[in-house]
């Protein structure tokens, strides 16, 4: 759309995990400021935990869900200016301890 500001990227599962080490998988979406106006999580089938980072601090968590336990895709649309990130737009996945992804993916949004 002509004039539009906003702005998509999407990772998947692959970018999103870390079977080589015991930490969880930082990935940034975006280098510099920016503010987050919505998302879109498609949960794995083990419930586990999304974090928003800005240059690496914890913004905010999002349980993901257990997808064999019935959750699905998960979108959330930030109202007005969305979150402000003041850095860099980050998201690390991890699952109470393990070191691969909650997410099949993550679609964020932003301007």
């Amino acid at each position: 759309m002509a004039g539009s500001d906003l702005n998509v990227v999407s990772k998947n599962k692959a970018a999103l995990s870390n079977v080589a080490s015991n930490t969880p998988t930082t990935v940034t979406l975006f280098g510099g400021p920016m503010r987050l106006k919505g998302f879109i999580i498609e949960p794995t089938d083990v419930a586990g935990t999304l974090t928003w980072k800005d240059g690496g601090t914890d913004v905010f968590d999002i349980e993901t869900g257990n997808a064999a336990a019935g959750a699905s895709t998960v979108q959330i649309n930030l109202p007005a200016e969305g979150i402000k990130f003041k850095t860099s737009l980050q998201v690390s996945s991890t699952i109470a301890g393990a070191n691969v992804s909650t997410t099949n993916g993550v679609t964020a949004f932003f301007a």
